[in-house]
């Protein structure tokens, strides 16, 4: 239903015509100002306002912090759980089929795709080779995975970059092509968030199959084990087809890749993600890495560009939530994703850590510019149904087709899943920053116990003649046993998790490596055996913990105080005045000895061509061709390179011919920037199947040879659109048609690219 036809009553006429965006976003800073004043005032002129509001505060708080603690004890539970389960074999029984493939099932595990759109910006090669290593280890890579480098044109050679990676990886997946997010777009702000929303863009419009493609956006430090998508195309392909839009799924985190200073802060992240993800939730709220429907992507219009969706992963679900009305069902992955620390600039020292730390924590409350926006479209989803938001998934009713120009004035919105998302929310953003407020004030303002400070004393004679409101007293007492019973909680949560990282960094891998070795003597062994789906590759990085490491939660006060309170104040306030962070990607840790790429043979006379495969003296070159269709406007011509025995090898998908001497095809010369000879070997076999070298409409690229590791140096010459050009890899070449849309550069099957 389209706005302008809405029928508004006089309240939402008045509503929607408010600067609510500007408003809300600086309720949190308002908000803020308030209790600073309430706890100077409070106690003495409020103290049933104050009271309320401090014993609130500590209820809540008491209320996460137990729900943490369950949730790690159901993330140990279920994360052992998870490790154990044939994916495979669960689909089979649950739909009745024989196998993966088998067409009767309403959506055969084997159909699904993954869309993996991995954005990045001044990441090193390490990080990125590491990462599509850890991914072109699963057994379903080569069939299923769709790998996206979602590249910035603000980083210098990047395209150089990507074209790299994708030389080395291209027989790795399914398919691997990479985007270029253009800068400088209207109304866009530079992030995670609007180079993901370009990547998904490109993908989903070169998507043939958009109600079986499944979105996974992660990070490029991010590593996945194979059970993550064995699960999610289980629970995706078995789930009712009307609600597949509806699906969202989001893993946990676990910062095993972290050194001893900073990792109690993401700990303490990864144990608040836990606590989303608790049996009883109504409310899941996905972190860094997570699943969608490309349907679901593209029926709320990807992700958000401007300054609210900075926090993307927290925006993007709070905008599914509201376009959905609440209907999204998220569904947590026992699979964690694996994430590296932060780390300050190089010779920064501990200083720099923390400074890195820090820039991190602030960026991410910044996301506290979600509240404004989840309070915006919850009122006008009240008010004014149907004027801001995108329904998806409703059904119509039959009113609605006979009374089409009228507001839809029902509540869709269920109240409490509401109430819980806006409790969720004050849990990332409000209730730290202020209980650190209110617990410093109370500690040094007000004159409590039998011995009170001297600055309390004075404080309290200044503002007030009276002694001490006794629900103020009684409040301070009971907030004080709240806090000492949180400690239990902090103790349960600390024994979970450190066994929960354990399993997950650690004791499934190993047990993974040992399969059908282990001998049946235990019940775990007998799990041993059972293993089907692997974890695939382990990541380099990894920081193991000890008992020792128990150590780590002593420090909680501090590093809550310097990564959680501290940084929350301190967005609310700048938010009073802007809604842009300037955005700084910080330092990830290096790998050591490591060669920057895909592994490379250092044997002489071996070139590495297209990552893995390795040609001796003697053999013929690769040459990846795309498989195109017959309908075709031009073609693929390519020198032939003069290394080696003077034949060449076409690669036709998945199909090979050996090409002779012999037979040349000529290019049209005026199509070409280049002085090569169009000289071809070719058989009668290759001949016969020449068509499937030919471009259908798009341009299209195809490649002669990989370049050399790390990545090419050589910057692509800009030539106008239309007109082919060429770039050189040592003594290899590839030939391109630019495209004639500015920026967009989504790949098609393998090698090409539009």
């Amino acid at each position: 239903m389209s706005t302008k036809n809405l029928r508004l009553n006089p309240l939402a006429q008045v509503v929607v015509q408010l600067p609510l965006k500007s408003l809300l976003q600086r309720l949190p800073g308002v908000w803020l100002v308030f209790v600073v004043l309430l706890g100077l005032v409070g106690p003495a002129h409020f103290p049933w306002v104050f009271s309320g509001y401090f014993l609130a505060l500590h209820v809540l708080a008491f209320n996460t912090s137990a729900r943490v603690a369950y949730g790690a004890f159901c993330a140990l539970r279920e994360s052992t759980k998870h490790s154990f389960t044939d994916w495979q074999q669960k689909f089979c029984e649950t739909t009745g089929v024989a196998d993966t493939k088998d067409l009767r099932a309403d959506l055969p595990f084997d159909d699904v795709t993954h869309v993996i759109i991995i954005p990045g910006y001044k990441e090193n090669m390490d990080t990125w080779c590491e990462t599509l290593n850890i991914l072109a280890s699963h057994k379903m890579a080569l069939s299923q995975y769709k790998i996206c480098l979602a590249m910035e044109a603000a980083e210098k050679d990047s395209e150089t970059k990507a074209m790299s990676l994708v030389s080395m990886y291209i027989d790795s997946f399914l398919q691997i092509v990479y985007t270029i997010h253009p800068r400088g777009i209207d109304g866009e702000t530079a992030g995670k968030h609007s180079n993901v929303s370009w990547a998904a863009r490109q993908m989903t419009r070169k998507s043939k199959s958009v109600k079986t493609d499944l979105i996974t956006v992660m990070d490029c430090d991010t590593a996945f084990a194979e059970d993550y998508f064995a699960a999610i195309t289980y629970y995706f392909s078995t789930c009712d087809k009307d609600s597949r839009i509806l699906n969202l799924y989001a893993p946990g985190t676990v910062f095993d890749r972290c050194p001893v200073f900073v990792r109690l802060a993401d700990m303490l992240w990864s144990a608040g993600v836990m606590g989303n993800y608790v049996p009883f939730s109504p409310i899941t709220i996905p972190c860094s890495a997570y699943s969608l429907s490309m349907e679901l992507a593209q029926a709320v219009n990807f992700w958000d560009c401007g300054p609210e969706g900075l926090g993307e992963d927290m925006h993007m679900y709070l905008k599914c939530f509201f376009a959905t009305e609440g209907r999204l069902k998220v569904t947590p992955i026992y699979s964690p994703a694996s994430c590296c620390n932060i780390e300050g600039a190089q010779g920064s020292g501990t200083v720099g850590f923390m400074r890195a730390r820090y820039g991190q924590a602030k960026r991410h409350t910044w996301g506290g510019i979600d509240d404004s926006y989840a309070l915006r479209k919850a009122l006008l989803g009240i008010v004014a149904p149907g004027y801001d938001n995108v329904i998806v998934g409703r059904k119509p009713r039959a009113t609605d087709a006979k009374n089409k120009h009228s507001m839809d004035d029902e509540m869709h919105f269920d109240i409490y899943k509401l109430l819980i998302l806006f409790h969720r929310l004050s849990e990332a953003h409000i209730i730290g920053g202020h209980m650190f407020i209110l617990i410093v004030m109370t500690g040094l303002l007000l004159p409590l116990g039998p011995t009170p400070t001297a600055l309390s004393i004075s404080y309290w004679q200044a503002v007030t003649t009276e002694a001490i409101h006794p629900i103020v007293l009684l409040v301070c007492d009971i907030c004080g046993y709240i806090r000492i019973f949180s400690l239990l909680t902090v103790i349960g949560c600390a024994y979970y998790y450190e066994q929960y990282q354990r399993w997950v960094g650690h004791t499934r891998w190993a047990l993974s490596s040992m399969g059908e070795k282990q001998p049946i003597l235990t019940e775990q062994s007998q799990y041993v055996n059972g293993i089907h789906v692997g974890p695939g590759k382990r990541a380099e990085l990894e920081s193991p913990r000890t008992r020792w490491n128990y150590m780590d939660w002593f420090a909680l006060p501090v590093v809550a105080l310097l990564y959680q309170a501290i940084p929350q104040i301190h967005t609310q306030l700048l938010q009073l005045w802007t809604d842009r962070l300037d955005y700084e990607v910080a330092a990830k840790p290096m790998l050591k000895n490591h060669p920057g790429s895909h592994p490379v043979p250092e044997e002489p006379g071996i070139v590495h061509v297209f990552g893995g495969h390795e040609r001796l003296p003697g053999e013929p070159l690769g040459v990846a061709i795309p498989p195109l269709d017959i309908d075709d406007v031009e073609t693929l011509v390519s020198p032939k390179v003069d290394h080696g025995p003077d034949e060449i090898l076409v690669l036709q998908g998945l199909k090979a011919h050996r090409v002779d001497n012999g037979t040349k095809l000529q290019a049209p010369p005026s199509k070409y920037s280049h002085s090569h000879s169009n000289s071809f070997s070719s058989s009668a076999d290759f001949v016969s199947d020449a068509s499937t070298l030919s471009f259908p409409t798009s341009p299209r690229m195809g490649f002669v040879q990989a370049p050399p590791p790390p990545y090419v140096q050589q910057q692509p010459q800009n030539n106008s659109p239309n007109v082919m050009r060429e770039k050189t890899f040592n003594q290899s070449a590839y030939f391109e048609v630019p495209s004639v849309e500015e920026g967009y550069t989504a790949w098609d099957e393998r090698t090409t690219k539009v």
